[in-house]
């Protein structure tokens, strides 16, 4: 199975509109364990990645991450380097693709506001234009995600365009595999590859409170419609949602002359988690399924962890369910794989003439101690080693498994026999 998480880089530490706060006021419903961080804080951004990749199997064989983009030159274009070299370092076997965002890419040119239409002179040159800087750019990267030997571009919001199949069939002549966000829409896809879906709170859906059981049980018709579509069609279906949604401050902070009523599903449960994503795995022929998002905290739809006191789940607010959502992934999706038991520390044969041990499933932000001659080594993979000879090592991950590990003495030698 492989999973596809949309992360963002577009986080700076300060009151912006894509961020924590607007004027002062809080949008996020849910604080991230991390605490509220920059996208630019590659230290950060490592701790996300092997979070992900250990509650989807070490290798990453299961993990594919969807990157927004804008624009060039912009705050996530000029994250996006770096994150691609640390992924390139640390990701295993898992791979990387772009979250196309067609709204703010015309909104953002000065080229007007949704809904966007391709026939437009303009908006199609700026659709030509950012598909020749993404095959330059980051097309050909390492590890991005190919189907068929074809580069996948995720766009986002395709059933809120208008005359875009001319558009999209110039970049399926381009070779490009485009995973079209169509869910909660009767929109004729066109000419895109696979047909997929965001959040959870479907396009055209009232806002207000939901019951998890009346959101999975229209999901699952909406699954069912677009499974059936896509086979139709030919095209491939990867059914997606979002484990959970709360978007009650988000819209506070943007005021009344922008803000509409909050949409709220929220799980009672853990056992809510599991049967939105088995529902998901039913309807997944192509063995991928889709969740947006790792980390839209001001939209509640993440699954990293998060933390604030109170109880894990609340309804009709979303609860604090630290690792909750990542550990329901893997016990769902990826039973077996890996399992995570807490730190663990792992002889390995010497190198060099150096003892060296391997120290698995240790938090890069939690708390590592080593007394004795060693040094820490962090190596690709998100794999740390101990070289050298520690006498002790203590850790503390942050969901609070530990590790204390001793060396063993060497045995007294015997006392010598008396002479007679």
């Amino acid at each position: 199975m492989r999973l596809i998480v949309q992360d963002n880089l577009w986080f700076t530490g300060a009151p912006t509109y894509a961020n924590y706060e607007i004027d002062g006021q809080t949008m996020i419903p849910v604080a991230p364990l991390l605490g509220r961080t920059d996208s630019s804080d590659l230290a950060v951004k490592l701790q996300e990645l092997q979070w992900l990749l250990r509650y989807t199997g070490r290798t990453g064989s299961g993990l594919v991450i969807a990157q927004e983009w804008i624009k060039p030159g912009d705050l996530i274009d000029r994250n996006l380097g770096p994150w691609i070299e640390l992924f390139a370092r640390h990701a295993g076997r898992a791979r990387w693709i772009l979250f196309y965002d067609p709204v703010l890419a015309v909104r953002q040119r000065g080229l007007g506001r949704a809904p966007i239409d391709f026939s437009r002179p303009e908006v199609r040159e700026l659709w030509e234009s950012d598909l020749d800087y993404l095959a330059r750019e980051y097309f050909s990267a390492d590890r991005y995600w190919h189907r068929g030997g074809k580069p996948v571009l995720y766009v986002w919001a395709v059933h809120g365009l208008r005359n875009f199949h001319d558009a999209f069939a110039s970049a399926a002549a381009r070779g490009v595999y485009l995973l079209g966000d169509v869910l909660g829409s009767d929109v004729d896809p066109g000419p895109i590859s696979a047909a997929t879906g965001f959040v959870a709170a479907l396009p055209g859906r009232e806002p207000g409170d939901r019951g998890y059981d009346e959101f999975l049980d229209d999901l699952a018709g909406e699954l069912g419609t677009w499974s059936r579509r896509a086979a139709e069609s030919g095209l491939d279906f990867i059914p997606a949602a979002s484990l959970q949604y709360d978007d009650t401050e988000f819209q506070s902070a943007l005021g009344p002359d922008q803000s509409r009523p909050p949409t709220r599903i929220v799980a009672r449960e853990r056992a809510d988690l599991t049967r939105l994503l088995l529902l998901l795995s039913a309807h997944a022929p192509a063995e991928a399924i889709f969740l947006g998002t790792a980390n839209n905290w001001a939209e509640g739809t993440t699954c990293l962890p998060t933390v604030r006191p109170g109880r894990r789940y609340r309804p009709p607010r979303i609860g604090s369910y630290f690792f909750d959502h990542l550990e329901t992934v893997r016990e769902t999706l990826f039973p077996g794989v890996d399992p995570y038991d807490g730190p663990a520390l792992v002889e390995r044969p010497p190198r060099g003439g150096r003892v060296r041990r391997e120290l698995l499933d240790a938090d890069f932000a939690g708390q590592v101690r080593v007394r004795g001659e060693a040094e820490l080594v962090t190596g690709r993979n998100c794999r740390r080693s101990l070289v050298g000879d520690p006498l002790r090592v203590t850790v503390r991950n942050r969901d609070g498994r530990k590790l204390r590990w001793e060396r063993a003495e060497a045995p007294a030698a015997p006392p010598a026999a008396p002479r007679p």
